[in-house]
């Protein structure tokens, strides 16, 4: 065995940081934890997770975290990062750093993050340079605005798949090109219309716009195919176009906190459904054959103003956590009963008393029995 086989991945980290092109003297502290070897310098700490141990301190894949770059303003980074062409990921958290070209030495860089990112001096936030990272992966941006041309350089990207922005945008911004995204979350801005160019995404398997101010649902929905999971909470939708029901491979769909007076019926062609919340609504009733999703799994429907369950849902025969709390329900359908994995919360339904329901010692929410055959002539067909 070599002498540099030998050698701990500690002892490789310590020996590149002395010989490197890195002066030692800026690094204050070395030290291995678990898997991953850590070094600490000035404001940034460098994690290097490592299984099997290499045999060179350059076949190491390099994850940097940049705490705080305050002090450092006039310094140029990631200029200033050691020299490690292997990097793989930057995290930033600052509010004086600025994307330069420098960025561009990292060839092999999979994953940045920015947080506290502000564009100065006009300067933009994505320059130009930044298409020649050609292996990004994945890219979250937490920070002022981005215009459109930055958002067409980040298109270029030929590998990107995974898209967080917490950022301001124009008001509709267009993401035609990003031929491999699966994951898109856009989160806090007021965007008030749905983003037309995001059903032109159709590799999009995750889809996240939560508090943005969106007041309609439109059609186009039918091209997103492999989207499994929608996120839609907390913005002010009034209305469910018909095409959310061609999303055959839906499985989560959150709907929670907006506007919303009636489902579409085609919301039961969504059959591998497992989660549904539509919490936090105005729905005075649900679709009549919402027991079509078989797969459910978690449904929600708390402060609404339903006053009944469909009598579809029981076929909902894996439903285990039903919330139909703050509600105005009467009448739970007494098929549930057979059901003895299904809890169903029920507080803050005034007209539903335990004179009807049996309800287990100290779990109010753990609906047991259902005894009283009347209630069956109410229950909607």
């Amino acid at each position: 065995m070599s002498r540099d086989q030998s050698k701990t991945l500690l002892e490789k980290v310590q020996t590149f940081f002395e010989l490197g092109d890195t002066n030692p003297d800026v690094v204050e502290k070395i030290y291995q934890d678990g898997n991953i070897v850590k070094v600490e310098y000035n404001h940034q700490i460098f994690e290097h997770p490592i299984e099997h141990l290499p045999f060179s301190i350059d076949q190491v894949k390099t994850y940097i975290v940049v705490i705080d770059w305050d002090g450092y303003k006039n310094i140029e980074s990631p200029g200033y990062f050691p020299k490690i062409a292997n990097i793989s990921g930057i995290n930033i958290f600052t509010e004086s750093y600025l994307i330069d070209s420098s960025i561009t030495r990292y060839k092999n860089l999979e994953e940045l993050r920015l947080y506290g990112a502000y564009a100065q001096d006009n300067r933009p936030l994505i320059p130009s340079s930044f298409t020649e990272l050609t292996k990004l992966r994945e890219i979250t941006i937490d920070g002022s605005a981005l215009l459109q041309d930055e958002i067409s350089r980040l298109c270029e990207l030929p590998q990107l798949e995974y898209l967080k922005l917490y950022i301001d945008l124009p008001s509709q911004p267009d993401f035609s090109g990003m031929s491999n995204i699966k994951q898109l979350i856009i989160c806090d801005f007021n965007l008030s219309s749905f983003p037309m160019s995001i059903f032109n995404l159709t590799t999009l398997e995750h889809l996240d716009l939560s508090s943005c101010c969106i007041n309609k649902l439109p059609t186009g929905f039918e091209n997103l195919s492999e989207l499994t999971k929608l996120i839609l909470t907390r913005n002010k939708i009034d209305s469910v176009d018909q095409s959310i029901g061609k999303l055959d491979k839906l499985t989560h769909l959150d709907l929670s906190n907006n506007q919303l007076q009636k489902l579409p019926p085609t919301l039961s062609a969504l059959t591998q459904l497992e989660f549904l919340n539509v919490s936090n609504n105005r729905l005075n009733e649900l679709p009549k054959k919402i027991g079509n999703l078989t797969n459910l799994i978690e449904c929600n429907f708390s402060n609404n103003e339903l006053t009944r369950l469909p009598r579809s849902m029981c076929n909902l025969r894996y439903l285990q956590h039903l919330d139909v709390t703050d509600n105005y329900i009467k009448f739970i359908p007494d098929c549930f009963k057979i059901y003895d994995n299904l809890t169903i919360e029920l507080r803050g339904n005034e007209n539903i008393h335990d004179r009807r329901f049996n309800l287990d010692k100290g779990f109010e929410s753990k609906l047991t029995e259902i005894y009283n055959r009347e209630s069956t002539e109410h229950v909607e067909e």
